[in-house]
């Protein structure tokens, strides 16, 4: 019984983790895609 707890404990605390990871690598993936999409317009009308 505690080591299923124990268990679930650490799921939670990886979703937690993960979920935090997630909202940075969101942000990061935007920050690129503007980055990159602004880049591609600049190019495409060269």
């Amino acid at each position: 019984m505690s080591e299923t707890r124990a268990l679930a404990k650490v799921l939670r605390a990886e979703r937690f983790g993960i979920n935090r990871n997630i909202v940075g690598t969101g942000a990061l993936a935007l920050v690129l895609k503007k980055h990159f999409f602004f880049h591609d317009f600049q190019l495409s009308y060269q």
